[in-house]
This record gives C-alpha cells, structure tokens and sequence, in this order.
C-alpha cells in the first residue's frame, strides 16, 4: 500500500483519515495563530469530510479536539488512544479454559500436564534391552 494510499484511507467507516485529521489540527493552529476562537467545531466540521462520505458534527470535532490535546506531543495523524488494535483475539479466554478443561478431563484423574503414562510395550522393550 503506498503513503497516498495510507494518507488518504481512514481506519473505518464514518471515520476522518489521517489527511482529515491533520486539515483539522491545521485550522485550529491558523485560528490560534490569528488570535481567533479556536473552538469554531461547527466551521472547522464543514471543512473536513469522512471516509464514508458526510461531514462530522460538531461535538465530534470537539472531542477530536480533546484527544489531541490528552495526547500532547505523541500525537500525530491517524494516532489511536484505543490500546486495543487490531483484529480480536481468535481464542477468547472461555475458548482457553473449555480446551484445558478437555484436555484435562481426556488425561484422566491422577495425570498432570507434562507427565506420559508408560505403555506396557515400553516396558518390555526395556526389560530385553537390559538383559543383554
């Protein structure tokens, strides 16, 4: 995928992209800079768009605005303040303890994890190697 690309795509739907979120971050520093209020959401909404198509609202710019600055400096477009990323966990943690419980139940009472029950062929076979 090249940074056009990237730049230009949003991470879901009725999203902005990191382009839509740096046109924002801009228009709030030109306003601060010409000692205007910085808090005109509803203008700085109509100027942007997502990637759906539609223009946020403004309460959703206001609180674009509050993550920015909850962020400080490790902001930067397309930053996320979600810790959870990517694609969900395949194996839940009930998917876990319905395999271990199985697991355990299939080793029988009395056996742990790690541990093999001898075979009576294994036996033999180390009866005859010791005799010889």
């Amino acid at each position: 995928m090249s940074l056009k690309a990237v730049w230009n795509k949003a991470s879901q739907q009725n999203a902005m992209s990191p382009k839509e979120q740096c046109k924002l971050w801009a228009l709030r520093q030109v306003l601060r800079k010409q000692k205007e209020d910085d808090k005109q959401y509803a203008w700085m909404a109509s100027q942007v768009t997502l990637a759906g198509g539609g223009r946020p609202g403004r309460e959703a710019v206001r609180q674009f605005f509050e993550r920015v600055d909850k962020a400080a400096s490790d902001w930067y477009p397309g930053y996320s303040s979600s810790s959870k990323r990517g694609r969900p966990l395949e194996m839940t943690p009930a998917k876990r303890r319905a395999i271990a419980t199985s697991m355990m139940a299939a080793n029988g009472p009395g056996l742990g994890w790690g541990r093999v029950e001898e075979s009576s062929d294994s036996r033999k076979h180390a009866r005859k190697s010791a005799e010889f």
